[in-house]
């Protein structure tokens, strides 16, 4: 890819996760390639995200849509602000309430309209009109935004000899097809995937990060053969494993005697096929032991715990600005049911439970 100039296409925090090792190891081994990322997000504007900082900081461009709409400065401050403001408020409290329905839901919809009706000519030239490569998140379904804007650029990209790229960011490695609740359906049309995401891919490529989900891809008709590629994660690998830790911000921790034995367990989105009554019971029993100290860290976007009534008195609740690289490195052992981010805990060889008897 030298002399090459890349866009990446993100949408959400986890698709920065997955691919901000990929734009690392560019600007590392192709520092002739310019490498841009432009997000989709009409809630968070990414700017002060560490790993958006770092990756600026090496010369890569990022760009929000809005830019692309040649949104005012101002009003698009304005805008995330707001939003931030926003979401640290309860779903019912009636500030809340007045300014979704004042302000940011009509705008949202607004910015989504001008967006779907952008030629994706427009898209390109305003990023640049020298690019060869785009590489999307796995946001396929075109049937809801932004996918009907990626499916709409992913076809213009064939006509103009741009290649095409997704990276879906999942590290489900159960050999068990029944992962998600809605799996549970036994009508002949839902497969291994669920129907949402049964559009067939329409990039030129789709880079997978194990057999595991190469194959169940595959099986769903999402992907051909000729489009699955495997190469590995991305985002756990001892390389940027080794250099995340030097750029993620840390937060203080609790000061625990060494008589204790540190846990720290990372809880899987409810949605997911675990049995929440022994996840329950689990904790009541760790409760029981003087000599440990248990840190819970709740999925990031899909888990607010409400089947948990209390905790026992050794329990901790993480904070949300702790990143789990730095929960990993403070616990003597990790505990998890499908969480990722436990290949991370694999690498640095920290002690980890598999709990099974959760699924």
């Amino acid at each position: 890819m030298t002399n090459s100039e890349i866009l990446f296409v993100v949408r959400a925090y986890n698709d920065i996760d997955h691919m901000a090792p990929v734009i690392y190891k560019l600007t590392k081994d192709s520092p002739n390639s310019k490498i841009n990322i432009l997000s989709f997000s009409l809630t968070n504007d990414f700017t002060n995200d560490f790993r958006i900082r770092f990756l600026t900081e090496k010369g890569v461009k990022f760009i929000n849509i809005l830019d692309v709409l040649n949104v005012g400065k101002r009003l698009k401050s304005l805008f995330f602000s707001s939003m931030i403001q926003d979401s640290k408020l309860g779903i019912y409290n009636p500030w809340r309430i007045l300014v979704n329905r004042s302000f940011l839901n009509p705008y949202i919809n607004s910015m989504k309209k001008r967006i779907q009706k952008l030629k994706p000519s427009q898209i390109i030239e305003q990023i640049s009109s020298n690019t060869k490569v785009v590489i999307f998140d796995q946001k396929w379904s075109s049937s809801e935004f932004p996918g009907n804007v990626y499916k709409s650029l992913a076809e213009y990209c064939k006509t103009v000899d741009i290649q095409t790229i997704s990276m879906p960011h999942g590290h489900i490695t159960f050999s068990n097809s029944l992962i998600l609740e809605y799996q549970m359906d036994i009508s002949p049309s839902k497969k291994v995937m669920h129907d949402a995401n049964k559009e067939k891919a329409y990039t030129d490529y789709v880079i997978f990060e194990n057999e595991i989900m190469s194959k169940r891809y595959i099986d769903s008709e999402i992907v051909n053969k000729n489009q699955a590629v495997v190469l590995g994660s991305s985002r756990f690998n001892n390389e940027w494993n080794t250099y995340l830790r030097k750029i993620i911000p840390k937060h203080p921790m609790p000061k625990i005697s060494d008589k204790y034995l540190k846990l720290v367990w990372f809880l899987s989105p409810e949605k997911y096929n675990i049995h929440l009554e022994e996840v329950s019971r689990i904790i009541k029993y760790l409760g029981k032991f003087d000599n440990v100290k248990v840190m819970i860290k709740p999925h990031t976007r899909r888990n607010n715990m409400r089947f948990l009534k209390a905790l026992p008195d050794n329990f901790f609740l993480a904070s949300g600005k702790i990143h789990s690289p730095q929960l990993i490195d403070w616990s003597d052992l990790v505990l998890f049911t499908t969480t990722s981010v436990i290949f991370d805990a694999l690498i640095s060889d920290k002690p980890i439970f598999y709990l099974k008897c959760a699924h």
